[in-house]
């Protein structure tokens, strides 16, 4: 499949979980570089909204609520 197309700007991937080693490599691995399609980051995104620098991929929010909560701008 490929990596996410998003991946060199997402903070997941470029270093946001700097002190959450394990966690970031985990995120890379089944999100960034496998199955971006069930990332919630990457959902957002292609919604056409930024997205906020502290949701994580696996998020359990639908795209509609985590719009309203964050009040994600498009962009």
């Amino acid at each position: 499949m490929g990596k996410c197309r998003f991946y060199e700007v997402c903070p997941i991937y470029t270093g946001i979980l700097q002190d959450q080693e394990m966690s970031a490599k985990a995120f890379k691995t089944q999100f960034c570089e496998a199955d971006f399609d069930s990332c919630k980051r990457y959902a957002v995104r292609i919604r056409g909204y930024l997205v906020p620098k502290k949701l994580l991929p696996s998020s359990r929010m639908s795209v509609d609520e985590i719009v309203e909560k964050y009040k994600c701008p498009k962009g």
